[in-house]
């Protein structure tokens, strides 16, 4: 196995100070099973840089160890290979297909494919293909997966800035295949969601992707709408019972409502670069405010069992020289929210994702007038 070093001297949060590197190795086989991949390397399955099992024996964990990596699980099984590629930069991550992951886990580790690139130009991107985002339709009765395109949306306008088109660097894995690799290249992760300090390295990477699209006047004040996956018969994850009597209050104070899965990348940048006043519930729309301009009024209202998100928010929002109001003790989830779910649904997702409302809206209209 090889190290790649690369300079460290950005990254300021403790846990990460030491990781910015990549491993290559040589000769891995890649099979994808479904929407999964499995490793295997040396004739042994490939678990990550966590000496732990990986969920459910499915794929990759790349995080969790204080000194990161190789560890290897069972022994490879008889492969046979479909297709073989020389080089590969494994992009894939486990949280790809969810939107907040990506932005905060995922993507950064570009920065170290465009150095990369510098002495490889032969490298490929590795993502999946069809990434899905699962679901449920609104009576839980059963799930359904969501097409995602966001990944492949943030790749293309990064490498446009580099005057790079996409299709002739990204490498689609395709379901129930296997592919031999001569060279793949392992980018540890250097920064994470649940940190509170991101290097320049991030910031400048989201700069660079938003710096050409203008801003509109369509877009002054918003409230990020969660009504959007009501509209598909989903199953709506922390719903906030009395949102339309807060979208029917600030319709009155010219606030526009937004429903963000109705747009494209390019198009959420605009709204959030356009945007002076912006108001939503907590979630990973939240990471949109990487995009905001200096002195946009922020104001978040937090879920009780995402009410920890705080930190990382208000961190964000002050980096982009901006103003940050939160709303945490005037929202309680309701009494009878087990009602809400099936008797055999996973007991701590009832709390974690359970209905709640917002009890003080007088206070944000007040804040926002």
């Amino acid at each position: 196995m090889k190290v790649i070093e690369f300079d460290n001297s950005d990254i300021t949060h403790p846990y990460f100070k030491n990781k910015s590197k990549c491993f290559v190795l040589n000769d891995v086989f890649i099979r994808k099973e479904g929407d999964w991949l499995c490793l295997y390397h040396n004739k042994k399955r490939l678990n990550g840089f966590v000496n732990r099992n990986v969920n459910n024996g499915n794929t990759l964990h790349w995080y969790g160890s204080d000194e990161p990596g190789l560890y290897y699980g069972e022994d490879q099984p008889s492969l046979t290979v479909d297709e073989e590629i020389d080089s590969l930069f494994l992009l894939y991550d486990d949280y790809e297909w969810q939107y907040g992951h990506f932005v905060m886990d995922c993507m950064p580790k570009m920065w170290y494919w465009i150095k990369l690139l510098e002495t490889d130009d032969t490298i490929k991107i590795c993502l999946n293909n069809n990434i899905v985002s699962p679901c449920y339709v609104s009576d839980l009765s059963k799930k359904v997966d969501y097409p995602t395109y966001f990944s492949s949306e943030y790749l293309e306008l990064y490498l446009a800035r580099y005057n790079l088109i996409l299709k002739n660097h990204i490498k689609f894995l395709n379901k129930n295949t296997t592919y031999f690799i001569k060279k793949l290249v392992l980018p540890i992760p250097f920064q994470s969601v649940d940190t509170s300090v991101y290097p320049n390295r991030f910031w400048e990477m989201y700069d660079i992707i938003g710096r050409d699209i203008d801003k509109s006047n369509e877009y002054n004040n918003i409230y990020v709408s969660r009504r959007d996956v009501n509209n598909k018969n989903w199953m709506h994850y922390r719903v906030l019972l009395n949102e339309e009597e807060i979208i029917d209050k600030l319709q009155k104070i010219d606030f526009k409502e937004i429903k963000l899965l109705e747009h494209s990348v390019e198009n959420k940048i605009k709204i959030f670069k356009s945007a002076n006043k912006i108001i939503q519930t907590v979630g990973s729309n939240c990471y949109n405010l990487v995009f905001i301009r200096e002195n946009t009024k922020c104001g978040i209202v937090y879920h009780p069992q995402y009410a920890c998100w705080s930190e990382h928010l208000k961190y964000m929002i002050a980096h982009k020289k901006s103003k940050y109001f939160e709303y945490k003790n005037d929202c309680e989830i309701i009494e009878n929210y087990r009602d809400y779910y099936p008797e055999n649904y996973n007991e701590l997702k009832k709390k974690i994702d359970a209905p709640w409302i917002f009890k003080n809206v007088k206070k944000l209209i007040e804040d926002f007038i």
